[in-house]
């Protein structure tokens, strides 16, 4: 029980994990920032999207929060993982920097610029889960790092003291113990919380 501990503790708090944490949150602020000052027409673009999406049923309830747990827990890592296995750094990095970053500062600025007012409740709204989420994938990726490392020192005949062993049971820890619990709990919160605290606002 203590070595779990311990190493929830490690993989949790790790120094690196909250810098990458850090770095999302940035990338999302300096979009918003961006397409507040730009303020470029996204008017028809959302009114395509909300003409193609009328008449589609949307899954609800526990089905919802399975369809963000498979994207956000299954094929976002998988995709991380793959980029990670090539030798160039921090490649990994460019998929949840999108799906969390410059997607999630989009849609903040464009909501700013169309109400300003459904913006601040939007954002209180989705800061429990954009949190959980973004802090996974920092996880996710932090582990990650230490994988990239280890191939591109291999290619460059760097000896390290790790094995590609204890790698991979770390990487495998993380991701159970921590990656896999926060895309849950970001699940539940983007379900139900998420649209509660919508409501609370007239």
């Amino acid at each position: 029980m203590g070595d779990i501990v311990a190493l929830l503790r490690r993989g949790f708090f790790d120094k690196r994990a909250f810098n990458f944490f850090l770095f999302f949150i940035t990338i999302a602020v300096l979009m918003g920032v961006l397409v507040i000052v730009v303020n470029p027409d996204f008017k028809s673009l959302i009114n395509d999207v909300l003409t193609a999406n009328v008449g589609e049923k949307r899954p609800t309830g526990m089905k919802l929060v399975l369809e963000y747990i498979v994207n956000n827990g299954l094929k976002v890592p998988i995709g991380m993982t793959i980029l990670a296995l090539v030798p160039v750094g921090f490649l990994y990095m460019l998929q949840p920097t999108i799906t969390t970053g410059l997607l999630g500062g989009l849609i903040m600025g464009v909501a700013v610029n169309i109400h300003s007012q459904t913006a601040i409740s939007l954002a209180i709204s989705a800061l429990p889960h954009t949190v959980s989420e973004m802090y996974a994938y920092a996880v996710w990726a932090s582990s990650l790092f230490t994988l990239n490392t280890w191939i591109r020192d291999k290619m460059r005949r760097i000896v390290r003291q790790e094995t590609i062993t204890e790698i991979l049971l770390g990487l495998l820890t993380n991701y159970i113990l921590i990656v896999v619990p926060l895309i849950i709990i970001g699940a539940l919160l983007e379900t139900y919380v998420a649209d509660w605290i919508l409501k609370l606002f007239p």
